[in-house]
């Protein structure tokens, strides 16, 4: 277990747990363990939509004006060609369930009952993460 200390120390954990199947696949499709890329991936589409949501600027990689991209808060955080993200991201999972081999139905709750959503495989449970 990753121990808790404060943010003096230039780092921080954060415990987690999974209310769906968390699914950060490899190269070969396979869930095999969390793939730090794919938290920091998803962690990055919500700090754009808040800040987008928030009324700020966030680059857009067809925009052709290359000093839009410096203007970036999104990308001065989480890194872009030639600049490196700002931490670094380790998970510890030990706590999580092996991951199930075949696809999971969960229901809308609507009145058709064949509409919902098919989760690929992944994996339950609780686990850490720990920002540096």
């Amino acid at each position: 277990m990753l121990k808790n200390y404060p943010l003096e120390t230039g780092w921080a954990v954060i415990k987690l747990k999974t209310l769906t199947p968390l699914w950060t696949g490899g190269a070969d499709g396979e869930m095999d363990r969390i793939h730090e890329t794919g938290i920091i991936g998803s962690m990055r589409w919500w700090y754009e939509a808040v800040i987008r949501g928030l009324g700020g600027f966030v680059y857009d990689s067809s925009d052709r004006n290359k000093e839009n991209e410096k203007r970036c808060e999104v990308a001065k955080f989480y890194g872009r060609t030639g600049l490196r993200r700002q931490f670094r991201l380790e998970t510890h999972h030990e706590m999580l369930n092996k991951p199930y081999k075949k696809s999971v139905f969960i229901p809308s709750g609507r009145v058709n009952k064949k509409s919902g959503w098919y989760l690929p495989s992944g994996v339950f449970g609780r686990f850490e993460v720990k920002i540096i």
